[in-house]
């Protein structure tokens, strides 16, 4: 549907939904609308089949996910144990993101979900 409008609204819709997503955050939520609406032009969309690995545990990590459909499982692979459900609107990722550190858990599709994902360096 986003590709029957025009450049400039389908770009307003964008920014208008993807900061809507990031203001949820609540560390980016401290910026101003305007950085937020910058950032919103550089997340990618990925897409992740159930069953997926949407991160590893033990990896080093330079991006945020923000969910935007489907829900994912949280699973700490050395114990086998099942951390929490995480569904839209919510992301993860954020420990490595900005705090430099591996990745503390696999973060597996339970069906299919589409994502935001922001890179470190593109926050920088």
């Amino acid at each position: 549907m986003l590709a029957m409008l025009n450049d400039n609204l389908r770009g307003k819709i964008i920014v208008y939904f993807n900061g809507k997503i990031l203001k949820s955050v609540d560390v980016l939520g401290v910026f101003p609308l305007e950085f937020l609406s910058n950032l919103s032009f550089i997340l990618l969309k990925r897409v992740y089949a159930a069953d997926d690995d949407c991160v590893l545990e033990g990896d080093s990590g330079q991006e945020i996910f923000f969910i935007t459909s489907g829900n994912v499982a949280v699973i700490e692979k050395r114990t086998r144990t099942h951390i929490r459900d995480l569904m839209q609107e919510t992301y993860f990722g954020e420990i490595s993101f900005f705090g430099d550190i591996k990745r503390q858990a696999t973060v597996k599709a339970r069906e299919f979900v589409e994502v935001l994902v922001l890179k470190r360096d593109d926050f920088l």
